[in-house]
C-alpha cells in the first residue's frame, strides 16, 4: 500500500515489550556480540531508533534492538506502526531495512567506535620510522617513561620499532616517541567524537560518511 505522505506513519508510541512478536521470515540474525554491543549503546545513549511494527505488533525492523531491550529488562520500547502491508511489501521492507543504507544511529555509533579502534592499532610514523600504537605498546611507553623518571633507563638504549628493527634512542627521543604515540591515539578519539556529533546531528547517515570522517588527517 503506497502513501503519498512520507510522514503519514512517523508517529512514535511506547509499546510493552511482552506484546511484540518477531517476524518469522526476518532475513537477518544477530549474534551474541552484536546483541551485547546494542545493549551497551542503548545504556550509553538511550533508545535512539524506534522499532517498526505492523498493526499486529509484529516486528518489521529492529529485532536486534528488541532482544537488547529484553535483556536490559525494559518493559516498554518506542515503535512506529506501519499497517496495511501485504506479505510481499512486509518482506520487501524487512529486506530493505537489513541491507540498504542509511544505517540507523545505533549501528553507526558502533561502526565509528570500531573504525576508530582499527585506526588506533594500525600504528603511525615517528621520525620516519613505524611505531606501534596499540594498548600493549602504550603500556610499554609508560614503562619507559617511568624508567627515565627513575633514572634507570640507559641513554641510547635500543628500541624495537614496528618494522622489527631495533634503533638506539636517547631518553629525550624516547619521551618524544611516547608523546607522539599518545598524540596519535588522542587524535583518533577526536575523529570518533566528530563522527558521533555528526551522527547525532543527522549529517552522517551512512558508513561511508563515517569512513570519510575517520579517514581524516590526524
Amino acid at each position: 500500500m503506497r502513501t503519498d505522505d512520507p510522514l503519514a506513519y512517523s508517529e512514535t508510541a511506547l509499546v510493552a515489550v511482552r506484546t511484540l512478536r518477531a517476524y518469522s521470515r526476518n532475513a537477518r540474525t544477530h549474534d551474541e556480540a552484536q546483541i551485547g554491543q546494542i545493549q551497551a549503546l542503548i545504556e550509553r545513549f538511550g533508545f535512539l531508533v524506534p522499532l517498526i511494527v505492523d498493526e499486529h505488533d509484529t516486528i518489521i525492523a529492529g529485532h536486534g534492538r528488541l532482544e537488547a531491550a529484553r535483556r536490559l529488562g525494559m518493559e516498554q520500547v518506542p515503535v512506529i506502526r506501519r499497517p496495511g502491508l501485504t506479505d510481499a511489501e512486509r518482506a520487501a521492507l524487512v529486506l530493505a531495512d537489513n541491507h540498504v543504507e542509511p544505517a540507523d544511529p545505533v549501528t553507526l555509533v558502533a561502526y565509528a567506535a570500531n573504525a576508530r579502534w582499527e585506526r588506533e592499532v594500525a600504528g603511525t610514523m615517528w621520525n620516519g620510522w613505524p611505531i606501534y600504537t596499540d594498548d600493549r605498546a602504550q603500556i610499554k611507553y609508560l614503562a619507559e617513561l617511568a624508567a627515565i623518571e627513575a633514572g634507570v633507563r640507559v641513554d641510547g638504549e635500543p628500541w624495537k620499532f614496528a618494522d622489527g628493527l631495533p634503533r638506539p634512542l636517547t631518553n629525550i627521543q624516547m619521551r618524544n616517541l611516547a608523546i607522539a604515540a599518545r598524540s596519535y591515539v588522542t587524535s583518533t578519539f577526536k575523529l570518533e567524537f566528530m563522527a558521533l556529533a555528526q551522527i547525532a546531528a543527522g549529517t552522517a547517515t551512512t558508513t561511508a560518511d563515517v569512513d570519510a570522517i575517520l579517514g581524516g588527517a590526524l
